[in-house]
């Protein structure tokens, strides 16, 4: 039980004199989303919902390529297993740090969009070469 006597409970954050911030209103709650992956990896769903996302979000402790991500993964698999899939991303932070997996994600979205825009490219019309080699062939 925290001081303010409601359990699971701390007051809203403000500077303190060390550098740090603390809750001062009653009844907040600050989650981090570190501190609940070994239960987001049990329930993987509940992610997507979670107040530990949303306040990473307002945070802005959470970049906008961890969302790209997270859709393309969904759009091969499914949002279950997406989510499932993102947490195994996000504890990767714990070994190589938010930064060094920013920067491997967005590595990783840039490598798949440029594999995608190759796929997506139209064929090349031949019909004019095919043409000069008969031309050619014919001489």
């Amino acid at each position: 039980m925290h001081a303010d006597g409601w359990p699971g409970t701390t007051p809203k954050r403000r500077t303190g004199h060390a550098g740090g911030s603390r809750l001062v209103e009653r009844c907040q709650v600050s989650a981090r989303l570190d501190h609940y992956l070994e239960l987001l990896a049990r329930t993987p769903g509940a992610l997507a919902g979670s107040l530990a996302l949303h306040q990473e979000r307002e945070r802005g402790a959470w970049p906008d390529c961890f969302d790209q991500l997270w859709q393309q993964i969904a759009g091969k698999v499914g949002a279950s297993e997406a989510a499932r899939q993102m947490v195994d991303v996000l504890m990767l932070v714990r070994e190589h740090g938010l930064e060094d997996l920013e920067l491997a994600v967005r590595g990783a979205l840039t490598d798949l969009d440029a594999r995608l825009e190759a796929v997506d490219r139209p064929t090349p019309d031949l019909t004019g070469y095919d043409q000069l080699l008969r031309q050619e062939a014919q001489r």
